[in-house]
């Protein structure tokens, strides 16, 4: 619902690196089923074996306090973000992925910059999942300031563990 942080369906992030317009927009379901398959064929995705109509179908599924934003550069498809909010005070990152193509080109950091002021000081943290073999990601999320809080291990599959990460606002 529009007002509420994270419920507007479209935000302008300004640009990447390459000058590019980043915005977040409504996941048409055409894209939502796109991106379940490509990313079941990338990491962390893929490295757990999660089939792409698995990702399909929760990048496409509306739900209360879910949010799914299309991230694009210059109007071409470059990722998703999925936020559930509330989730234990303060709004979870439930899923960032971006192709790619778009990686390395500050598209993410203009995400988690978003995620951040979208709170708007109405929330005590942040909250986010990483797997603990996804060391890009893990270095990527403590540059933003998350600390490492928990280990749960076999939270997706038995032999491997994620880290959730917290960020006190």
């Amino acid at each position: 619902m529009a007002g509420t942080p994270y419920g507007n369906h479209a935000y302008a992030l300004g640009e990447d690196r390459e000058g590019r317009q980043l915005r977040l927009v409504a996941v048409p379901q055409a894209a939502a089923r796109e991106l379940g398959e490509e990313f079941a064929r990338i990491d962390p995705w893929k490295e757990y074996g999660i089939p792409a109509k698995i990702l399909s179908s929760f990048l496409a599924k509306e739900r209360d306090g879910r949010y799914r934003l299309l991230i694009t550069a210059n109007e071409t498809t470059a990722g998703i973000v999925v936020v559930t909010v509330p989730w234990l005070f303060g709004p979870y990152l439930h899923f960032l992925g971006l192709l790619p193509q778009f990686q390395n080109s500050g598209i993410g950091s203009s995400v988690m910059t978003w995620f951040e002021a979208e709170a708007g000081g109405q929330f005590r943290n942040l909250w986010i999942c990483v797997s603990e073999f996804n060391d890009r990601a893990v270095r990527f999320y403590e540059r933003f300031g998350y600390m490492r809080v928990a280990k749960l291990e076999g939270l997706v599959i038995d032999d491997r563990s994620e880290f959730l990460l917290r960020k006190r606002v």
